[in-house]
């Protein structure tokens, strides 16, 4: 990573907890797991300030992949694609403005996906769930964050990705805390 990138990184970290984003462990290790399989088409639900999207794209510069974000807010879409920009890294993003939801049922869902950063609304994680799963490839991942802190709202999405037999699953205790799927069939 280079000094630019990292400085910004360090500032929004300082923004934590007023734009909701993840931890910088699990930043690091969404890198790692982007990285080493080589995963090139990846979805972030909420984008936030950049921060998450950041990590993304810099994985993604190395894999040859994209990502496309999507976002609700607008205001946090100027500053996610400022802060994008900053780093040298814009050209590896799509950002989608609007609900998730409604974004998700209108895409091109031909294009199989490698990786989702699910990070948003928590009493919708069922339905990008139900709306991803079908586009996940076997040997992609999914990782939703805040599965711990707000296991309630997110407990019918953890019961269903839990209980799904085409998934591996596993708890990583960071902060929140993550839910992993990795999508064996």
């Amino acid at each position: 990573m280079d000094e630019k990138t990292e400085i910004k990184l360090h500032e929004l970290e300082q923004t934590r907890k007023e734009f909701w984003n993840i931890a910088r462990e699990s930043a690091e290790l969404i890198f790692k797991y982007i990285t080493e399989n080589n995963y090139k088409n990846i979805f972030e639900i909420g984008t936030s300030n950049g921060y998450s999207t950041i990590w993304l794209a810099m994985a993604a510069k190395q894999t040859g992949g994209h990502i496309t974000s999507f976002e609700f807010w607008e205001k946090r879409i100027v500053l996610a694609e400022a802060n994008l920009e900053y780093c040298s890294l814009r050209e590896y993003v799509d950002i989608i403005q609007g609900s998730a939801l409604d974004s998700l049922k209108k895409i091109d869902k031909t294009t199989p996906l490698d990786f989702v950063l699910i990070d948003a609304n928590k009493k919708e994680y069922i339905k990008y769930f139900e709306l991803l799963h079908p586009m996940l490839k076997p040997g992609g991942m999914f990782v939703a964050d805040n599965v711990i802190s707000h296991k309630k709202s997110v407990q019918e999405f953890l019961d269903a990705a839990e209980n799904h037999p085409d998934y591996k699953t596993y708890y990583v205790e960071y902060d929140g805390g993550l839910l992993v799927g990795e999508k064996i069939k």
